[in-house]
């Protein structure tokens, strides 16, 4: 979500510069990536767990199928090809296990996206859609007055936007 505000922020920089929203942009960045810093820890944190669980769980069964099939080996019930064979078998399912743990953060960051999608489905606009109130052009009179407006953006005072203007409109 930060490089979509970086994004939006650097496509549209006229803008932002013309309203003097640089400080804004910013701090909406640094949000942005403090949340997307937290989120990552913690599917760093999860992954980690899972990986660390995972292998102790397959060596563990590694080692008991060696310690086993040693003994089996000794009293001459398998050969060495058929405990070499079930080795193998069991290392696939080791990497398998692991490919489950890339498998894994790539779910929790589909979810987390899926969640910013329903946020934003839920979001209601501040300003209604439809409706509202119409008042028929014949009901409009009076008069609009502007005297010697000058302008300048609260954000870049020394810079003069709109200077000395005047407007008047008749209804």
């Amino acid at each position: 979500m930060a490089m979509g505000v970086a994004d939006e922020a650097l496509s549209n920089i006229r803008t932002v510069r013309a309203f003097a929203m640089e400080d804004k942009e910013k701090s909406l960045y640094r949000v942005e990536l403090q949340q997307a810093q937290w989120l990552s820890e913690k599917l760093g944190t999860g992954i980690a767990l899972f990986q660390a669980l995972s292998n102790l769980a397959i060596n563990g069964i590694v080692l008991g199928i060696v310690t086993h099939g040693g003994l089996l080996l000794a009293m001459n019930r398998i050969t060495a090809g058929n405990l070499m064979s079930f080795l193998v078998a069991t290392q696939t399912i080791q990497r398998s296990l692991g490919t489950l743990s890339v498998l894994f953060g790539q779910v929790v960051r589909g979810v987390a996206a899926g969640s910013r999608v329903f946020e934003y489905m839920e979001l209601h606009p501040s300003v209604p859609l439809v409706g509202g109130t119409k008042v028929p052009v014949s009901e409009i009179e009076g008069r609009v007055e502007f005297k010697n407006i000058t302008f300048s953006y609260p954000g870049r005072p020394e810079q003069v936007c709109l200077a000395v203007a005047s407007l008047t409109s008749q209804l």
